[in-house]
């Protein structure tokens, strides 16, 4: 099992937790020129692979396809049901912050923009998805 299949069995707060930052920065070397580009992009909104299938098991839904399997818990799942193409990051944390009466913050943001990052890292992801984080003291 390698880092990114036990990060994703732990699931999907204590991966968020546990996993920390990681900047994917590519689509400004791709030419993209600024946020407003970035934003207006496909990437911005994310979908799984046509070739990615699902799978509920107990309160765990399970991912096959791309380069690994993947399981997440019912937070991660409520992640994925709004991934449809057509949702942004921002939209996609807003349903999250709804659904459990959350305050919607830029750390509940970062979290979903990390969260879907990791499913792009794992393949699972039908076009690549670019963030640009920023760690703040």
């Amino acid at each position: 099992m390698d880092r990114r299949d036990f990060l994703f069995r732990l699931g999907f707060g204590t991966t968020l937790s546990i996993a920390g930052a990681f900047i994917v920065d590519k689509a400004f070397s791709a030419g993209f020129t600024s946020s407003q580009e970035l934003s207006e992009s496909p990437s911005g909104f994310p979908e799984l692979s046509k070739d990615v299938t699902k799978r509920f098991e107990d309160d765990k839904l399970i991912l096959f396809g791309g380069r690994s399997n993947c399981y997440v818990n019912k937070t991660g799942a409520k992640v994925i049901g709004w991934m449809d193409g057509k949702n942004s990051l921002k939209v996609i944390s807003s349903h999250i912050s709804e659904y459990y009466s959350v305050e919607h913050t830029d750390a509940l943001e970062s979290s979903v923009a990390m969260f879907i990052c990791q499913l792009g890292e794992a393949g699972l992801l039908a076009s690549p998805f670019y963030v640009t984080m920023y760690e703040t003291c």
